[in-house]
């Protein structure tokens, strides 16, 4: 059931898409009634004339008095979704003091950023102040050496200056000696690199010939000629065999219908019921399967291990210091089961499944219905005599009536309507013959083979083909779709389970499935009194009403006893069912390919209706299967000596490719024996060019250093040649300098010292948060993502709104659920509710653009963005 349209206030209407419907713009009171009729339909109630409704094709009013007509299984469904009841908005003691740690770290790297900026600013000055000391003191102790010392170092620096020089003039001739031999040695070396480079390619088109030759072998046809040869012999004895077998049919038939009437006298008052069609079958069939998986509804798993505690608590008499839980064992169970059913969920049948979208199988089979009604519609006679109609009609009725009465082989007058059926045939036969169709079913559809138009019939088929396959892919999308909804209702289910577990344990849930840690888990004993009080509780709570009766030890075993050989009669009875239930499941595949091949023969007007023994059945015509079965033997046998004919093409294109493969292999490896030599004469290039190149960069750097050292030997000598500076000057200048280096080593210090307070704390608080992020990451199972919690979570709540009355479904409302999540996020749990949308329709408030944009991008076939239009 699908609401297409409300009012929301005087002049005001929304109108719905069927399938997701974006709401923006909204009020908080035009939010408050939508969000009120969304809740009041899934409870079966409505304000008269306030709204449209669809369900199966048919609109209706929303009206109060047409939902009390609906059965509605109200329960306490929810059909609203808010954001604070998203599974992953509960925020635990742990993810709290990890967002203050993590604000509290994102304060200390900003104030660590701070100082190590101010500790680079202050290294800076600090080096310029050790560097002005050092100046001063060597200009200083300059100034203290005598005419003397400084003539001598003036002396010793020129001489080194001229060393410097006449190095550097040789270190010039030595490389202009090099040069050209590395020049030469380097040019060599791309020459024969070039020549490799085609080498290489050589070798690269022998290799791509030789795969090419390869891929072609591998593509042949395996099949050889003898064994082509031996399956045209087969095909052709087939077809021989089954022609003779057919002869033989014809020969017997023909006995069995002179036989059946000279006995059709003698077995007028004996008439058994016709074989039973398919459909019928498949109908009774269907309704054991309904009643077995109601009875398994019923037959619910009964969670015995708590009592079977408490007995054996009683049993043991005094008090022990600690006990299994049993709460926490049945936490166990629960989680076991749902374990295994989700085992059994993905390890069952893999259902079919097809690259469309559900909206896209909706559009194809409604498109194909619509095409059939056309096809028909141009087969249709409108030019029939009304009074051949009319008697043929009245014929048709008797016929069926007397069939009818015939089935009763011991009700009065059914020998008398057996007797009739023949004759009512003949007369039915007859006025179609006048009509001009082949069969009652024919008429009714409206088709004369007289006046057929063969391009008509010709569309009609294809028009039948394509409706087929649309409910086919329209099936397959059904599966799906269930399945997707059982899944998820699942991992939802072993979500509560889990965050039960975590809260009995005490800590998160780190690493699998707790199931050995819960019933492993012991608390305190209780005292006999007390462990018989909690069985005589725990049997009142499975349903046994022990009232005030004072009841003593061996009575309340005894009870407990009883209760638990009756839940093992329950266990029993459910795997009874469920192996039946699946028996029954394989059953019905065989039973609806038969029945689909029951409507294919009727709906091409194949179906003939035979009477014998007073009974009826539909058959297939025994010569059109001949017909088929010689059709098939000989497409086979045409199918065999086709594949000997290309078995022998194949044999000789594959002796032709061999020796091209062979031509192949023998290029490559010649290529490759000179691509060899050539990678040799590359090597040797690199060996002779190493040498000159390593020398090369020696004497450059060497170059270098003399270069340097030259330009310091210059300074000094400049230095020497000034006149010697005044001692008090430079005194007085190297006292600031050295009070400018304590102040900077002073605060150069502090700074170090607050620096590593902030890197010690920041150290301390990323040990603590590291810890926090393994308990809050392992608050989620190990094997879903939160947006898959989500996804879980939402399509659950769809799945529980899927069957709640006659109608079907009602929708499922999302109240500005999605608000503050990533894009991708909201894309990816939006797609994943439209795919179910078929099955529920899903209606969002939301102002947010990221849920907006979604909505118009995804087409307006899937999802509608919807504001309020005036009434």
């Amino acid at each position: 059931m699908r609401l297409l349209q409300l009012a929301t206030g005087p002049g005001q209407m929304l109108d719905l898409h069927p399938n997701v419907s974006v709401v923006t713009g909204l009020d908080d009171d035009q939010r408050a009634v939508l969000v009120d009729a969304v809740t009041r339909l899934a409870r079966a109630e409505a304000v008269a004339g306030s709204g449209l409704l669809e369900a199966y094709g048919i609109m209706f009013d929303l009206d109060p008095e047409l939902l009390n007509v609906i059965e509605f299984a109200i329960g306490d469904l929810d059909p609203v979704v808010h954001h604070s009841q998203l599974p992953s908005q509960a925020t635990s003691s742990e993810t709290r003091a990890l967002r203050v740690n993590e604000h509290r770290m994102s304060e200390l790297s900003a104030s660590i950023a701070d100082l190590v900026e101010r500790r680079a600013t202050l290294h800076q000055a600090h080096e310029a102040a050790v560097a002005a000391v050092d100046k001063l003191r060597a200009r200083r102790h300059e100034a203290e050496l005598g005419a003397r010392t400084r003539q001598e170092r003036h002396d010793e620096l020129i001489r080194r200056r001229d060393e410097l020089s006449a190095r550097q003039r040789g270190i010039d001739a030595e490389l202009a000696d090099v040069g050209p031999s590395l020049a030469s040695a380097h040019s060599a070396r791309a020459e024969i690199e070039e020549r490799t480079a085609s080498v290489r390619a050589a070798v690269d088109d022998a290799t791509k010939l030789r795969v090419s030759v390869e891929e072609e072998l591998a593509r042949l046809d395996p099949i050889s000629h003898d064994d082509a040869q031996t399956e045209a012999d087969a095909a052709r004895a087939t077809l021989q065999a089954l022609e003779a077998k057919i002869e033989v049919e014809r020969a017997e038939e023909a006995e069995r219908k002179r036989a059946r009437a000279e006995a059709e006298a003698a077995a007028a008052a004996v008439h058994e019921p016709p074989l039973e069609p398919a459909s019928v079958r498949l109908e009774r069939l269907d309704q054991r399967l309904q009643d077995l998986e109601q009875l398994l509804v019923i037959l619910t798993p009964v969670h015995r291990a708590a009592v079977e505690q408490a007995r054996e608590q009683v049993v043991g008499g005094d008090a022990t210091p600690l006990v299994h839980s049993p709460e926490a064992i049945l936490i166990a169970d629960d989680l076991d089961q749902v374990t295994e059913q989700l085992a059994e969920f993905e390890q069952g049948a893999a259902v079919s499944s097809v690259d469309v979208s559900p909206a896209d199988g909706r559009a194809r089979l409604d498109e194909a219905r619509q095409a059939l009604l056309e096809a028909e519609g141009a087969l249709r006679s409108t030019d029939l005599d009304p009074d051949l109609v009319a008697k043929l009609e009245a014929v048709h009725a008797e016929l069926v009536d007397a069939i009818e009465r015939s089935y009763g082989r011991f009700s009065p007058g059914a020998k008398r309507a057996a007797a009739q059926v023949d004759g009512l045939r003949a007369a039915e036969e007859e006025l179609l013959d006048e009509l001009g169709f082949a069969s009652y079913s024919t008429y009714l559809m409206g088709y004369s083979i007289g006046s057929a138009d063969p391009q008509a019939t010709a569309a009609l088929h294809v028009a039948r083909e394509e409706l087929a396959e649309a409910e086919k892919v329209w099936r397959v999308l059904e599966r799906a779709t269930e399945r997707a909804l059982m899944h998820a209702q699942l991992m939802d289910e072993r979500r509560r389970i889990l965050d039960a577990a975590r809260r009995m344990l005490g800590h998160a849930v780190a690493h699998g499935l707790p199931q050995a840690e819960l019933r492993s888990l012991r608390v305190p004993a209780v005292s006999a009194q007390e462990s018989a009080r909690v069985l005589r509780d725990l049997l009142d709570e499975v349903g046994l009403d022990l009232g005030d009766e004072d009841l003593d030890r061996d009575e309340l075993l005894l009870i407990a006893d009883a209760w638990l050989d009756q839940v093992d009669q329950v266990d029993d009875r459910r795997r009874t069912a469920a192996d039946e239930l699946s028996n029954l499941r394989l059953e019905r595949i065989v039973l609806s390919a038969e029945a689909d091949a029951e409507l294919a023969v009727a709906e091409s007007g194949a179906a003939e209706v035979l009477v014998a023994d007073g009974g009826s059945a539909d058959e297939p015509d025994p010569e059109a299967r001949r017909r088929d079965q010689l059709a098939n033997a000989r497409s086979a046998l045409a199918i065999a000596e086709q594949r000997l004919a290309d078995a022998t093409s194949t044999a000789e294109r594959r002796s032709v490719l061999l020796d091209d493969l062979s031509t192949a292999q023998e290029l490559e490896q010649g290529a490759v024996e000179v691509a060899a030599e050539a990678q040799q004469e590359v090597a040797a290039s690199v060996a002779a060019v190493a040498p000159l190149a390593n020398r090369a960069a020696m004497l450059e750097e060497e170059q270098g250093h003399c270069a340097e050292e030259l330009l310091h030997v210059e300074a000094a000598i400049g230095g020497l040649e000034e006149p010697a500076p005044d001692l008090d000057a430079i005194d007085a200048d190297l006292v600031v300098a050295e009070g400018m280096l304590r102040d900077a080593a002073t605060s150069l210090a502090d700074v170090d010292s607050s620096l590593a307070g902030v890197e010690a704390q920041r150290d301390e608080l990323s040990l603590e948060m590291e810890s926090l992020r393994d308990l809050v990451a392992a608050e989620v199972a190990s094997d879903a993502t939160p947006i898959k919690e989500l996804e879980w979570y939402l399509l659950a709540r769809l799945a529980s709104q899927r069957s709640v009355s006659v109608a079907g479904s009602v929708p499922l409302l999302l109240h500005d659920t999605l608000r503050g999540f990533d894009a991708e996020d909201v894309d990816y749990l939006l797609t994943r509710l439209e795919r179910m949308a078929e099955a529920v329709q899903v209606i969002v408030i939301s102002d947010d653009p990221v849920v907006v944009s979604w909505a118009s991008s995804v087409g307006l076939s899937r999802a509608a963005v919807v504001m309020l239009e005036p009434a």
